[in-house]
């Protein structure tokens, strides 16, 4: 099988479970006096490239430049009256900063996120109140619900973050609230001393970080249409997909096509594609001489890892940035499944290139093999690489899978099925469970999710595996959430 992976919902399964001991224990962290001075850093912070829109009056409402500003911090903004989304970004701005922390042995991206965001006296978000039991197993009453928040975030990469509101059933029907805005700026090192077993090697000072509000006007559109921008890290494609459409390989017109149409479930419709071949000095860094394949390593999730370096050359623009690449890897798969898109983060840092999360990666690797006939993006390749970038797609808009791989992390939305392992999972299955770590739980595959409508959500394009089950579609509330994003217009 072949998971359709994101940097959102964490790889490893006990990831998540791992960081939200945030909400439930405080412990010290090493005291930072003890630690040795980090070395020169092996990047540096790229700077953000806000997309230009179409007049300096559209660019003047939408877009609100609110500066630098260190961890803690809390910063103001108003959002008026009809708004359609509010898009908080946020950009590490200091070269020293950490990039990573540890926690119980595990390490994590230094992640930026809001710590809490209020809208006039009206608390929306806090990170300690907001927090979901990993190991909720519907209808346990010991469990926090994800449906009923207000406003729900989980991801990982970092230095450069966003947050787009609405993505809660609450929040989709109530409408943006109109007022002042505040947040504090906030980031994982920074929340360190509330973790238990979290250190970092270094003592490296604390974040500051560039934070953007992007606000799309509203009211909420029923349709739209999305822009795409390819970058060709293959060397099989540099010279088959041609921009010019009488020209193009036929292959790249059926991924089109099959991009078109699983994007047309969320009433989103193909807008201006364009392919750029990566200069020759970025593919020599990617190739696997061994193989000649352009291979992107997933595991190190440090802003000069390879998948970072990578989304940074992405440029500016109001396009979803797509990295086709040869070959992904990871060696955090579940058992006999292989990565074949990742995200930079959920939601991405919309019309923002050059940052280490702007955009996502898909594997090209059967683009080639040719077929006709219906969407079968199982034994069609151009096919699944279309339902690769269109799932990839969906996290950038803000989508989380319905149900991870091992059945006891849902996303936040009323009406997308979701596929228990506890009651869904074949009999005899080691589930995760909430009292014991599990060292290899089950994962549940898209056929355990397509029995009931109690064990469902397997077909539904956001499922973490592309699987027999897989035909791409999409629910009320998440076409909702994709077209509430600034990338859609």
């Amino acid at each position: 099988m072949k998971r359709l992976d994101c940097r959102g919902m964490a790889p490893r399964p006990s990831t998540v479970a791992a960081w939200l001991a945030l909400f439930a224990v405080t412990a010290a962290c090493t005291s930072s006096s003890k630690l040795p001075s980090p070395p020169p850093p092996a990047c540096t912070p790229p700077s953000p490239q806000p997309s230009s829109f179409s007049s300096s009056a559209t660019l003047a409402a939408r877009v609100i430049d609110l500066g630098v500003h260190p961890v803690n911090d809390t910063v103001t903004f108003h959002v008026p009256a009809g708004t359609a989304s509010v898009t908080i970004l946020e950009q590490e701005s200091n070269a020293l900063a950490a990039q990573t922390v540890s926690i119980n042995g595990q390490t994590f991206a230094n992640t930026t996120f809001p710590h809490s965001i209020t809208v006039g006296e009206t608390q929306i978000f806090d990170v300690y109140g907001d927090a979901i039991n990993p190991d909720c197993n519907p209808p346990s009453v010991t469990c926090q619900n994800p449906t009923t928040l207000s406003v729900y975030y989980f991801s990982d990469a970092a230095w450069a973050g966003a947050l787009t509101i609405p993505n809660t059933p609450a929040m989709l029907s109530a409408g943006v609230p109109e007022g002042t805005w505040s947040m504090v700026v906030s980031d994982y090192a920074n929340e360190c001393p509330h973790v238990t077993g979290c250190s970092t090697v270094y003592a490296y000072p604390a974040g500051s970080y560039q934070v953007t509000v992007l606000l799309k006007p509203g009211p909420a559109p029923a349709s739209g249409a999305i822009d795409f921008t390819f970058y060709l890290l293959t060397n099989a494609y540099q010279a088959a997909a041609q921009n010019d459409v009488a020209t193009r390989d036929p292959n790249v017109s059926r991924m089109l096509s099959t991009l078109g149409t699983l994007l047309g479930g969320a009433g989103i419709s193909l807008g201006a594609t364009t392919f750029v071949d990566l200069p020759d000095s970025v593919k020599a860094k990617y190739l696997d001489t061994a193989t000649s394949l352009e291979t992107v390593d997933a595991d190190d999730v440090s802003a000069c890892g390879q998948v970072a370096e990578l989304l940074r050359n992405s440029g500016p623009g109001n396009a979803m940035n797509l990295f086709l690449v040869d070959r992904i890897t990871t060696a955090n798969n579940p058992a006999g499944t292989s990565t074949v898109g990742l995200d930079g983060t959920i939601p991405g840092p919309a019309t923002v290139g050059g940052t280490v999360s702007s955009g996502a990666l898909a594997s090209a690797a059967n683009l080639s093999s040719g077929c006709n006939g219906p969407i079968r993006p199982r034994t069609c390749g151009p096919d699944e690489v279309a339902y690769i970038a269109a799932h990839e797609t969906g996290h950038f808009l803000g989508l989380y899978h319905p149900t991870e791989s091992d059945g006891t992390w849902f996303d936040p939305l009323t009406d997308t099925d979701i596929c228990p392992c506890s009651s869904c999972a074949p009999p005899g299955s080691t589930c995760q469970n909430s009292s014991s770590s599990v060292a290899s739980p089950y994962a549940m595959a898209g056929t355990d999710c397509v029995k009931s409508s109690s064990c469902g959500g397997g077909d539904n394009l956001m499922f973490w595996e592309l699987s027999g089950a897989s035909v791409g579609t999409l629910s009320s509330q998440q076409g909702e959430v994709m077209r509430a994003n600034s990338l859609v217009q």
